[in-house]
């Protein structure tokens, strides 16, 4: 089931994925073919909704678990790695 982020996603509907991500939306629902709103971002080339549920996710996955890694462009491929490993179980 495709939830408001996927669609929001899929459609480059930027203001409704921050809209949504701020009002704490899922990033593990996973909709048809357990494909995540990152992979539908990622799937139609929304690069700036990747920015931002890669930003959401570092804020809610990352601050213990990947505290200690100071690079923030490295803490979310490792936080992305993680969802997909989520995602694929």
């Amino acid at each position: 089931m495709l939830t408001p982020l996927h669609l929001a996603c899929t459609y480059g509907m930027v203001g409704a994925t921050r809209i949504l991500l701020e009002n704490g939306a899922s990033l593990k629902n996973s909709g048809e073919r357990k494909q995540t709103a990152l992979h539908k971002a990622c799937a139609v080339g929304m690069f700036n909704q990747v920015e931002m549920i890669t930003y959401a996710a570092v804020q809610v996955y990352g601050k213990e678990e990947f505290k200690q890694v100071r690079n923030l462009k490295i803490r979310r491929q490792l936080i992305i790695v993680k969802m997909a490993r989520c995602t694929a179980s």
